[in-house]
């Protein structure tokens, strides 16, 4: 199902986080790394962080790191969490056994808990972890993986305000293009959930939406009207 270099990393999975979907998290290193460690992949705009090198001193890095491309604000609060397991940024470069399983541990922990967020809000629509992890669960739970709990959660508010069923369709129906274009949370769930289940998926970067013309031209939607009326007119004449 998955490539070799994605699929050797099941067996690490299945021991460090047996309570959540290994398809899903082996989706998520391939999306994220492709199954391979750079300190380049992910380089962009995020949460900051200054991660300790175990040689001694420290270092500030701005782009997500190991195979499931945790951003550093989020490493930085493990280690002061965790005290007795620091994570070094030696361990986010490198696809040695140890510090393999401390990327898919940090990564899997992150997943787990927008899986526990969606439940602590809105325990009978996402059961887990008392009840079934259900697919509504999960593929909410990726986009706020993807793009954080903070964004995710007021945009379910605002659907059960609406009336509507809190469901990844509803979500993807209401904000197909949350993020662009730097991050696209409804389309990265799409592709995970669409790999975890042996489908080809949307491709890895999609097309930016379509801006209406009022937006493109900087005009308002009259002016842009009666461009369009003249416009068929000179075309008809």
């Amino acid at each position: 199902m998955f490539p070799e270099r994605v699929e050797k990393w099941r067996s690490l999975t299945r021991s460090i986080a047996p309570d959540l979907p290994e398809d899903i998290v082996l989706a998520i290193i391939w999306h994220e790394s492709n199954g391979k460690v750079s300190g380049l992949v992910g380089q962009g705009k995020t949460r900051c962080g200054v991660l300790p090198l175990r040689g001694g001193g420290s270092e500030r890095i701005c782009h997500a790191l190991g195979l499931m491309q945790v951003i550093p604000g989020n490493i930085a609060k493990w280690n002061e969490r965790h005290p007795n397991g620091i994570v070094y940024l030696d361990d986010m470069l490198s696809l040695d056994p140890y510090p393999a399983k401390k990327q898919i541990t940090l990564g899997a922990n992150i997943l787990r808990g927008a899986f526990a967020h969606l439940h602590r809000y809105w325990p009978r629509v996402f059961p887990w972890p008392e009840g079934v992890l259900t697919d509504d669960q999960i593929r909410i739970g990726l986009m706020s993986y993807a793009y954080g709990q903070g964004r995710i959660g007021p945009k379910l508010t605002q659907l059960q305000n609406e009336g509507l069923p809190l469901t990844f369709d509803n979500f993807a129906e209401r904000w197909p293009t949350l993020g662009y274009p730097q991050n696209r949370p409804v389309h990265y769930s799409q592709w995970v959930w669409a790999r975890a289940h042996g489908q080809k998926g949307p491709p890895r970067r999609p097309a930016q939406p379509t801006k209406p013309v009022t937006e493109v031209a900087g005009v308002g939607p009259a002016v842009a009207l009666l461009a369009l009326a003249f416009f068929a007119f000179g075309k008809r004449g």
